[in-house]
């Protein structure tokens, strides 16, 4: 397995992943059926 990317954020920030979980349709903001909240959870335990 390959490592992950990271970068730092700012000159002085921490080094993060380069790799994000877009969250979007965890919220009922952007139509369609509302999430269930118990599931969106999960993921971000992941």
């Amino acid at each position: 397995m390959s490592e992950i990317t990271k970068i730092q954020l700012g000159q002085n920030g921490p080094m993060v992943s380069k790799l994000g979980l877009g969250c979007m349709r965890m919220s009922s903001v952007w139509g369609g059926p509302t999430p269930d909240e118990t599931e969106s959870i999960a993921s971000i335990k992941i």
